[in-house]
């Protein structure tokens, strides 16, 4: 049962890591002229 709770744990860190890096790829592939 551990072992399993660990692995919930690393599988919601992923999906949390994923969300960030389709963010971050999607603002920089986009032109935001208001940022600069």
């Amino acid at each position: 049962e551990d072992e399993h709770e660990d692995e919930d744990e690393d599988e919601t860190a992923n999906e949390f890591i994923e969300n960030c890096v389709n963010l971050a790829q999607f603002l920089f592939r986009s032109d935001w002229p208001f940022f600069w």
